[in-house]
């Protein structure tokens, strides 16, 4: 489970980011690159926003669900299960708060990288142009996406969908790891009106 989850949060990451995240392919679909790319920047130009992660499917614990929300560099993670998480992005490395005897103190050390970015390369291939616009959102018009060179990990079936506004409501995808499937969407809301607050901080 820990690796699907991983996977999620990489593939977040790496949609959000902005457009330079992309690669620079054909300009055959422009009307729905521009939409995607306009989408994925005012996302990153937000100074807070919630996003929800669910995964279904998943192994012994069925549903997951992950509430993770952005203030400028605060982050919060509530997996509904243990005490919120709290971290700080400083000079681009990311910090967590430590819950010693209640009281939060900022580690003095930057947390360790998953790993998955190794596999960036992998997904630099995928351009707004790979999109198609369709009834139930923006469907990337490939089969599928690997994330390992051996092709057992792979992504298939992503859709994102944009609110009327211009911002990225949801995208929704399936996530394999051998005989594993598990399906999972990430829900976006609260546009610039999140405000984080780290108890005793």
């Amino acid at each position: 489970m820990k690796k699907i989850l991983l996977v999620a949060v990489f593939l977040l990451t790496f949609f959000i980011t902005g457009c330079d995240a992309f690669g620079n392919n054909n300009q055959d679909n422009q009307e729905t690159e521009d939409n995607l790319e306009l989408a994925l920047t005012k996302m990153n130009q937000l100074d807070s926003y919630q996003l929800v992660l669910v995964m279904n499917d998943v192994p012994i614990f069925g549903t997951i669900t992950l509430v993770q929300q952005f203030d400028g560099d605060l982050m919060s993670l509530d997996n509904q299960i243990v005490d919120v998480q709290y971290s700080k992005i400083i000079e681009g490395e990311t910090y967590k708060y430590i819950l010693e005897n209640e009281v939060y103190t900022l580690s003095e050390t930057p947390m360790e990288s998953s790993g998955l970015t190794d596999n960036a390369m992998l997904l630099n291939e995928i351009n707004p142009s790979d999109f198609i616009e369709t009834s139930t959102g923006y469907s990337l018009n490939i089969e599928r996406v690997d994330l390992n060179d051996d092709g057992t990990e792979y992504i298939t079936d992503i859709i994102i969908t944009l609110t009327d506004d211009g911002y990225v409501e949801q995208f929704t995808f399936q996530v394999h790891d051998g005989d594993l499937e598990v399906s999972a969407s990430i829900t976006f809301s609260e546009y610039n009106n999140v405000t984080i607050t780290v108890p005793g901080v």
